[in-house]
């Protein structure tokens, strides 16, 4: 991931607040399929994090936090061969696998705030 860095610590949402536009802090939103991994990089993270805080309130059965954990590592694994894809210079498998993986995690996220993950 090249120069993302500040892009994605400034732009990362989280599974509580849902997907946070960098227009709205002034930054130009993501256009590269590798922004765009490392937005989802983030997303995964703050998926982690909302299944910890609702797992710690007991607000999801362990049956529950584990699939949302298996849902989440699926995603990751998505994630992770898009990068490598990209890498190896498919950029159109590395869009579709990337999208997949957005899909599943904005589908976590979803659930996440209905349980009121905060």
């Amino acid at each position: 991931m090249r120069n993302v860095a500040l892009w994605l610590l400034l732009c990362m949402p989280t599974a509580t607040a849902g997907l946070v536009s960098c227009s709205s802090v002034g930054l130009a939103p993501a256009q590269t399929v590798d922004e765009k991994l490392a937005y989802a990089y983030g997303v995964h993270r703050g998926v982690l994090d909302g299944i910890t805080h609702l797992a710690q309130a007991r607000a999801v059965s362990p049956a529950d936090g584990q699939g949302l954990l298996a849902l989440a590592d699926n995603a990751r694994a998505l994630l992770d061969s898009a990068q490598t894809i990209e890498i190896a210079g498919d950029i159109n498998g590395a869009a579709q696998k990337l999208q997949l993986a957005t899909a599943v995690l904005e589908q976590i996220e979803t659930y996440l705030t209905q349980r009121g993950a905060k």
